[in-house]
């Protein structure tokens, strides 16, 4: 197959798409659309290398395999091992067991199964997951598996067949990708191969383009519209665009245009120039090397975005690594003509050494013994389940997730999302002798009369289900007292609106109702931040590290300022935290925070302690 250096500059705009995003650079909002131009450049090459290897009467399943491990796997396995010991120097017990996990399953070309199968609420934040970014090698690796052996299939039937069957596999991945996303379901479209090969068809159509000669004209006019389609995608799409699906269309079509048209004599240097075809060249390391750096760099630094020096100094460092990847990695492995048992007996050796010190730190609870005694003290807090109690028989706990029962003649109620549920410690502490406790909580799910707004990762059908589910259970309790509290979301005059409404509607049920809003959260997991080895990260690190994020504190600072003015009798939580604006995350030295945002059980009873006057001021 002739070298084409157009190719390689579309790969510069696709990894530097991704890197500007990850980076958090304005204005590259939509950059995660790099990978989708991958895909759609990976199903036009593999596509074209075995339509040609065949027609030529030169194919074979061996040959393309190991093509495709002598370019992929060194630098690859070479990543892992950097990231993974990397991990063992900085991480505390908890990372490094997840890093283990996610080592494995990248290795085992699985690292989409797992992310998507880890994908939920709870889920810790992406800035700890040094790996994320190999679900789409491994969605890449698991079309290689399948492709082959279709293109070959369809060799043997009529020539028009194949590119009818193609274009029915990629219609068919392309709605079941809707499908995902509009039944609530975005990440499995996300991560899965099936919704992904509308996006390696694009590329694979090319190849059964008629083959004559097309004017420069039209050559210029595709390279430009394809271009413009990708940037289109990169700058006006964000994390809220949903996707794939059909929003994946623009930067695809892009894509299967810039290639088309890659040779235009006077357009095309935008890809063909030295500097877009070395980033071209190098991009494979870079994508591998990127976000390793991005997260490593993020947890060893204060929480919240770059100052523009330093990103600028991470990205050359990103490319920097690249190209000794590229150059002492990539390069000698696919020049030098390896033999086979020599090629296999590498491979097996470099994996063993990832994959038995991955696999041990994963199945020991990662390696805990590395982390100071006195860190892990520090750490130690209780979380949102520890006070859950004695439940009442005649309840059911569907319904009210948490309960401390003990037969008193009045019940309290906290109803909400989790940022009620770590309300929970608090209230049992301060109630449990006067009172039944319950919690009426869904995570990710703002507590509303029954509409579909201000849901967050969770399909908003089941938000309005469980809602409703709870007005229902309110309209029937007898007369109780309700705690509405709900993590800060959306636009908070249309939250105060909402929440008005609902406190209407459960007073006329003959309630006391009362509105706590939310905590400052520090926006850093401050257990984790604490938790980790000394080998490079010392005490005085961890007074900046685990300070807090101050954008978070400014924003739901004025956030709750406007959900004051607008709930009457808004119980403000934020001013025990923060008196005179300045926020507390640690209390008598320890934690207030289990993760990035949910209170810890002591912090829980301190806040409701804090209040309980304000919790007792209409009549019973």
């Amino acid at each position: 197959m002739n070298y084409r250096p157009d190719i390689d500059g579309l790969r510069a705009i696709a990894v530097g798409s991704v890197i500007l995003y990850h980076f958090d650079v304005w204005p590259f909002t939509g950059g995660f659309v790099g990978v989708d131009v991958f895909f759609v450049i990976s199903g036009y090459l593999i596509t074209n290398l075995i339509v040609k290897e065949i027609n030529a009467g030169e194919f074979s399943f061996g040959n393309f395999y190991i093509r495709r491990a002598r370019r992929l796997l060194p630098a690859f396995f070479v990543v892992l091992a950097i990231t993974f010991y990397f991990g063992v120097l900085v991480f505390g017990a908890k990372d490094l067991k997840a890093l283990g996990e996610s080592t494995m399953y990248a290795i085992f070309s699985l690292s989409n199964f797992h992310f998507w199968s880890i994908a939920d609420y709870f889920d810790t934040s992406t800035k700890l997951k040094p790996l994320l970014h190999t679900w789409s090698l491994s969605v890449e690796e698991q079309f290689y598996l399948f492709w082959p052996l279709t293109i070959v299939l369809l060799f043997r039937l009529p020539r028009l067949v194949a590119p009818i069957v193609l274009a029915l596999m990629s219609i068919s991945s392309l709605a079941l990708a809707v499908f995902w996303i509009r039944s609530g379901d975005g990440v499995t479209a996300f991560y899965l191969l099936p919704a992904r090969i509308v996006e390696f068809g694009f590329g694979a159509a090319l190849v059964w383009i008629p083959r004559f000669v097309v004017p420069a004209f039209y050559r210029e006019m595709a390279l430009v519209s394809g271009l413009g389609m990708i940037l289109a995608s990169v700058l006006l799409y964000t994390e809220e665009t949903p996707f794939p699906g059909f929003a994946s269309l623009l930067p695809c079509l892009g894509a299967a245009l810039a290639i088309f048209g890659g040779m235009a004599p006077m357009s095309g240097i935008i890809l063909r120039n030295p500097v877009a075809v070395w980033i071209g060249k190098t991009s494979y390391s870079s994508y591998l090397i990127h976000w390793p750096v991005v997260v490593f760099a993020s947890f060893m630094s204060p929480p919240g975005v770059f100052p523009w020096w330093k990103t600028t100094l991470l990205i050359g460092i990103t490319f920097g690594l690249a190209w000794m990847l590229y150059e002492f990695v990539e390069q000698p492995f696919r020049r030098r003509r390896w033999r086979f048992s020599w090629a296999a007996a590498t491979g097996i050796l470099a994996a063993l050494a990832i994959v038995l010190p991955a696999g041990s730190a994963w199945s020991s609870n990662g390696w805990g013994s590395r982390v100071p005694p006195e860190r892990k003290k520090i750490a130690q807090v209780g979380g949102m389940r520890s006070s859950c109690g004695r439940t009442n028989p005649s309840v059911s706990k569907k319904i009210f997730y948490c309960q401390k029962w003990s037969k008193k003649p009045r019940d309290i109620i906290v109803y909400g999302d989790s940022h009620a549920m770590h309300l929970f410690s608090g209230v049992a502490s301060s109630f449990e002798a006067e009172a039944n406790i319950y919690a009426m909580f869904f995570g990710g799910c703002a507590p509303q009369v029954g509409n579909t707004s201000f849901t967050w990762r969770v399909p908003s059908q089941d938000c309005v289900r469980h809602n409703k589910r709870m007005m229902n259970v309110l309209k029937k309790w007898r007369p109780s007292t309700v705690i509405v509290s709900n993590a800060a979301r959306g636009d908070p005059e249309e939250m105060a609106q909402a929440t008005n409404e609902l406190i209407r509607r459960i007073a006329a049920f003959g309630h006391e109702v009362y509105y706590i809003g939310d905590t400052v959260r520090p926006g850093v997991f401050l257990d984790r931040c604490i938790a980790v080895p000394d080998y490079l990260l010392d005490d005085k690190s961890m007074e900046t590290r685990c300070a807090g994020d101050p954008s978070f504190r400014q924003n739901l600072l004025a956030y709750n300022k406007t959900m004051a003015q607008i709930i009457p009798d808004y119980i403000d939580i934020s001013a025990v935290q923060c008196p005179d604006g300045k926020c507390s995350y640690f209390l008598d030295g320890k934690p207030m925070f289990i993760d990035d945002h949910h209170l810890s059980a002591h912090a829980s009873r301190f806040i409701i302690r804090s209040i309980r006057t304000k919790l007792m001021q209409k009549p019973h």
